[in-house]
């Protein structure tokens, strides 16, 4: 298959303070594009990522690793020597979008200006080295697309799948169809005063978005319209298939009344930006905003609560990557689910009937067990050399009932989990052994204080053996408070991650590099776990990141600073 010769979103998120906003979001289709990644100034761009210090670690340690190990392989190459060639002649705007070919498959297109001495046979010369550097043929085709001169691009074994290009006034147009190519086209030609940029929900989000020189984009409206699509087209041959083999309509279970249980259409956009502030600092923000309280956003809405409260359980002091408290119940999120799912299909009966069993048989109301999860939790991820360990602690409201549960629900599935007796008088803690495991890294379930704790045992062990002296360590780290100050009081969440730790940790789980079980068509990654084989000391950036819940719309900003 053609690869679209500029894609480069491996590199986007290198980009920098606020530019004046432009508009080639206008040549897309309004109703028909799915989703956007674009950048204001390609210069610009570049400049960060030779300057800004985390931009510059990033790359030299974690992206070129990355690109190095694709460019083992000759196709894999090809494509990055294309990718380079192309982006170096941008100088201003580009832009990366999918949207609909006109045949009922998703598109992937470009608009960049490359300037006015960017020409057809510009691309053509492009398209020409990548495919000798991938041992191909190269399928150059010329053509017209609406009176505009074009050409049809493709490698030899692939003739029949081509992509477009054309060059209108310094601006180069690219798909991966030949159709989506012309609605591009055929957009520049008028103006399109009527395309995505004219839609209400993208008028709305581009406002929030302001100068930011990159940023992204999805389109609610046109995402939900493709998925009830797919739904009715695969309830057609459901109902097709019904009509042969009747006996089965009692099982059946159709696509459409499941997507309108979860009510996509009530989300209107996701958007998201990244810059620096005045400091140099890394900022990115995003929000997902609906229009009607419904579905997922029902979801959302009904789980969160504002009002952030850090933790004092005791936590390692050594190796934790990241910490998370929210105002979040894990209770609410089921039931909603729950609801959902009853809208969804009527087999969603057979849980209730489970569950109103369950109540009977086993003296245990689910619905009340999950009501009685508060609106707080708080997870933390430790890396103890290659083996990752994680805790999740939330509220309850009704430790007598959670624990009445924890006793009787594993009973319930025929599970024996082993009881263990902390010797500082804790309240008893399950432990569920995991096949392969050692005892001390087996899942551990306990109420106590007022929480339930789930995760390693020896997380939960120490979590439940006594409150810590304050605010653990963790939630007390220099660049932890750094970061809330550049934030924006109140929320609903807060978290820390070290980034170093995480890679670092990530890589030493993989192992050696001939234990990387990855397949990637067109791309040796076996070299990659050595190239990537840093110490968290090697990449000391932490991101702090909080949330907030309004009416319409859930907003989170991060910001990168140094690890203290």
């Amino acid at each position: 298959m053609h690869r679209l010769p500029c894609v480069f979103a491996s590199v986007a998120a290198f980009a920098l303070a606020p530019f004046a906003a432009a508009d080639f979001e206008k040549y897309l289709p309004a109703g028909e594009t799915f989703a956007l990644v674009k950048i204001e100034d390609a210069d610009a761009m570049r400049k960060h990522v030779a300057e800004n210090a985390f931009a510059a670690d990033f790359e030299r340690k974690i992206l070129r690793p990355v690109v190095d190990a694709f460019r083992e392989d000759a196709e894999a190459r090809g494509f990055f020597d294309a990718l380079a060639a192309e982006f170096e002649s941008v100088r201003g705007e580009i832009l990366l979008a999918v949207i609909a070919d006109g045949k009922g498959a998703p598109a992937l297109v470009e608009i960049a200006d490359c300037g006015k001495n960017f020409t057809l046979e510009t691309a053509a010369e492009i398209h020409r080295r990548q495919a000798a550097a991938m041992g191909k043929a190269p399928v150059i085709e010329d053509c017209e697309i609406l009176g505009v001169p074009a050409k049809k691009l493709a490698f030899g074994e692939d003739a029949d799948d081509r992509s477009g290009v054309a060059v209108i006034d310094g601006k180069f147009f690219a798909a991966t169809s030949v159709s989506a190519l012309e609605k591009l086209v055929a957009a520049a030609k008028r103006g399109n005063a009527a395309g995505l940029s004219a839609t209400e929900a993208f008028r709305r989000a581009r406002a929030r978005i302001g100068g930011a020189n990159f940023w992204y984009y999805a389109d609610g409206k046109s995402l939900a319209d493709a998925i009830y699509a797919f739904a009715e087209a695969k309830d057609k041959k459901t109902s097709a298939e019904l009509a042969e083999k009747p006996e089965a309509a009692m099982f059946a279970v159709m696509a459409t009344p499941i997507v309108r249980a979860f009510a996509p259409e009530a989300i209107d956009s996701l958007w998201g930006t990244y810059g620096t502030d005045a400091a140099g600092n890394p900022v990115a923000e995003s929000a997902l905003a609906w229009n009607a309280n419904r579905g997922l956003v029902a979801l959302i809405t009904s789980s969160l609560r504002e009002g952030i409260a850090k933790p004092t359980y005791a936590l390692p002091s050594e190796g934790v990557s990241s910490v998370e408290c929210a105002g979040f119940s894990f209770g609410a999120a089921l039931l909603s689910l729950w609801d959902i799912g009853r809208r969804a299909t009527p087999l969603f009966g057979l849980v209730d009937m489970q569950a109103q069993s369950f109540k009977m048989t086993q003296g245990i109301d689910v619905p009340a067990l999950l009501s009685g999860l508060g609106f707080g939790a708080s997870s933390c991820t430790v890396w103890t050399g290659t083996e990752q360990k994680q805790l999740f602690v939330q509220d309850v409201a009704d430790e007598a009932l959670a624990r009445d549960a924890l006793k009787k629900i594993p009973a319930a599935c025929g599970i024996s989990p082993t009881t263990v007796s902390p010797k500082n008088g804790a309240p008893e803690i399950c432990v569920f052994p995991i096949e392969g495991k050692d005892a001390s890294d087996a899942f551990a379930v306990a109420v106590s204080g007022g929480r339930l704790f789930c995760g390693n045992r020896s997380l939960v062990e120490l979590a439940v053996g006594g409150n810590a002296d304050g605010v653990p360590a963790a939630w007390n780290s220099p660049s932890l408070l750094a970061g809330e100050k550049l934030l924006p009081p109140g929320g609903c969440s807060l978290s820390w991650t070290h980034l170093g730790r995480s890679f670092s940790g990530l890589r030493k789980s993989v192992g050696d590099a001939d234990e990387l079980d990855l397949d990637f068509e067109g791309a040796d990654v076996s070299r990659l776990p050595a190239l990537l084989a840093f110490s968290e000391k090697d990449f000391e950036w932490c991101v702090v990141s909080k949330t907030w819940l309004g009416e319409k719309e859930l907003t989170a900003k991060s910001v990168v600073i140094r690890n203290e």
